[in-house]
């Protein structure tokens, strides 16, 4: 059954990265259920460093993480499955992915520096996740009407979902899997995080916020 590994090990909780600018203020995060949002990254890295000790955590990043592979050339650079308007490969997808190429693998490479090699990253809802210390990095995707008033509220509403739906996240797709260059995997192994290129081929899991509200 899709995400029976995910269901055997609770999570202890889910951070999100709304990928931006460092330099511009334009990058905010939220972990849940600590109820714990800021911009500073090296913050952040503390804080699930800490967070790694108790159990498995989930970890997204506001961006695109894979592009489609596909056979025909005239639709290559058409939206994912599930994107409604919102494709990767146009304006505001397009500028965050080129953001989060540089931003992530530093987030990345800091986290690896600060929890050691003993802990393993994984991409996949069929991953096993029982290792002590294990990440489970996903998509995170907030678009339209679902944009809040600052990064770290987007942030927060999309960790708020993963939080809500930890259980229940083979029903939570936005983006219809597809044949694809996982991007995550690629930033994986430069930091070290993975080391086969099969990464580079395997589903990166998108999360649908709906249906989740910021609330107090």
């Amino acid at each position: 059954m899709l995400g029976r590994n995910l269901e055997m090990r609770p999570f202890v909780g889910a951070a999100v990265v709304d990928i931006g600018s460092p330099k511009k203020g334009s990058i905010g995060w939220a972990i849940e259920p600590l109820g714990v949002c800021g911009s500073n990254i090296d913050e952040l890295v503390a804080l699930l460093s800490e967070q790694s000790r108790k159990g498995a955590l989930a970890i997204g990043f506001e961006c695109p993480l894979w592009v489609p592979l596909r056979e025909n050339i005239f639709d290559l650079t058409k939206q994912r499955i599930g994107e409604n308007g919102r494709p990767w490969s146009a304006g505001a997808g397009a500028s965050v992915l080129c953001t989060g190429l540089a931003v992530i693998p530093y987030f990345l490479g800091k986290l690896r520096s600060k929890v050691g090699n003993e802990c393993q990253a994984f991409v996949d809802l069929e991953d096993d996740l029982s290792k002590t210390c294990s990440f489970f990095f996903f998509e995170a995707f907030v678009s339209g009407n679902d944009h809040q008033s600052t990064h770290e509220a987007d942030a927060r509403l999309a960790a708020k979902a993963f939080w809500e739906k930890r259980n229940l996240l083979a029903n939570s797709r936005k983006i219809e899997p597809e044949p694809c260059l996982n991007l995550l995997g690629a930033m994986l192994l430069r930091t070290g995080w993975a080391c086969t290129p099969d990464i580079l081929t395997k589903d990166c899991f998108v999360l649908d916020n709906q249906h989740v509200n910021l609330g107090a």
